[in-house]
């Protein structure tokens, strides 16, 4: 998979960049559409985290215990 879409920094940055948008923005629905995709990244971000835990988790099954 892409190196960024599993960092979840990249995706962490992605939701604090909307919701300083959204802080700029005055349309109502404007700034709650923004918001709900700052609130996707985040769980993107903590897709991210889980593959990461999940891929460490099985490289660390195959080595030979005791190494």
């Amino acid at each position: 998979m892409p190196l960024l879409l599993n960092n979840p920094a990249h995706w962490h940055l992605r939701a604090q960049e909307a919701r300083l948008l959204a802080t700029l923005l005055e349309d109502l629905d404007a700034k709650a559409a923004t918001l709900k995709i700052a609130d996707e990244y985040d769980l993107l971000a903590l897709r991210a985290e889980r593959r990461a835990e999940a891929k460490d988790t099985d490289h660390n099954a195959e080595r030979p215990k005791g190494r």
